[in-house]
This record gives structure tokens, C-alpha cells and sequence, in this order.
């Protein structure tokens, strides 16, 4: 997990972790503001005032109202803050997104608006690592895992091979 999260905007990382509505929005700062913090400098040109809702507006899409952007983000009810969360790292670009355990704490719905953005992102180029200890929760959305053992040595396990994953000695 990066440390300093400024600079790894800047490196081009993207990251979610285990409690990501309260790591990864400001609840008492508008959508649009919560949005625009990483992509900030990717934003073409100069846009002000109602440009700049119209311009969110416009780029989010799958936000469910209107007016969401304008809104605090404590305001919404949860899966407004979620969509909220993955448009900031989908307008950002990212080249890297890093998750770890980005679902522990969500239900089905936040976890399907999760997975959404991750394809998402992954048919914009952006390539996704997620970090997790649920192994369930990993054969279901990795097209390969990669197990470490407590000695240091590793194990890459692809797609068609999860029914076969071994798990002793890794844990």
C-alpha cells in the first residue's frame, strides 16, 4: 500500500483497501469535489462553476441522479458513495489499481458495482491487483492468483487451474 497516496497518483497508482468508503472519500466534501481529487490533473482544461458539474455529469454516467455531484457525499446512501468511489479512480486513469480486500466490508450490490469498475478499468488498460485472504473470494474474479509461502517462495495459479489450488503450506 502506498504510503504517500499524492505520489502514487502521480506514479500512476490507484488504490482501494479493506474499508474503502471510509479510506477513500471525504464525507463532508461534495461528489465533485471527492471525484476530481486524483484526476485533477488530467482534466482538460480550465473548467469552473456549472462547467464542471456538466462535465461530471457528462463523464459519470452511472451515477444514479442528476444531481449526485452536487450532494455531500454523507448524503448518499451507500452505493452512490461506492459509484462515487470507482468513477474518482475511473476518471483518473490510473495505470495501475491496486485493491486490497476492496469487498470484506460490502454486500452483493457494492461488490457487483466494484467488479463492475474493475472491468471497467481493465478495458481501458488499466491493469487491477487485488490483495486478499479470502480465497473464495479470489477464484471469482482473478483471471490468475498468485500464492505466497511463508518461506518466500511463490506460486502463480491460473484461471483453469483454481479447482486444483493446494493450499498447504501457504498459510
Amino acid at each position: 500500500m502506498p504510503r504517500d497516496i499524492p505520489y502514487a497518483v502521480r506514479k500512476g497508482i490507484g488504490t482501494i483497501r479493506s474499508d474503502p468508503l471510509k479510506t477513500g472519500l471525504v464525507p463532508y466534501m461534495n461528489a465533485a469535489d471527492n471525484l476530481l481529487f486524483p484526476a485533477g490533473n488530467k482534466l482538460p482544461g480550465f473548467l469552473a462553476g456549472r462547467g464542471l458539474y456538466r462535465y461530471l455529469q457528462q463523464k459519470c454516467r452511472k451515477l444514479q441522479r442528476a444531481d449526485t455531484v452536487k450532494c455531500r457525499v454523507e448524503e448518499l446512501d451507500t452505493y452512490e458513495q461506492y459509484r462515487i468511489l470507482m468513477e474518482k479512480w475511473l476518471l483518473a486513469q490510473p495505470a495501475v489499481f491496486l485493491c486490497i480486500n476492496p469487498c470484506v466490508t460490502s454486500d452483493l450490490v457494492a461488490n457487483h458495482i466494484v467488479y463492475e469498475y474493475m472491468e471497467r478499468m481493465m478495458e481501458r488498460g488499466t491493469g487491477v491487483l487485488i490483495a486478499s485472504s479470502n480465497l473464495n473470494y479470489m477464484t471469482a474474479v482473478c483471471d490468475r492468483i498468485i500464492l505466497f509461502r511463508k518461506e518466500g517462495s511463490w506460486q502463480e495459479i491460473p484461471a483453469e487451474a483454481f479447482d486444483s489450488i493446494d493450499i498447504e503450506g501457504f498459510l
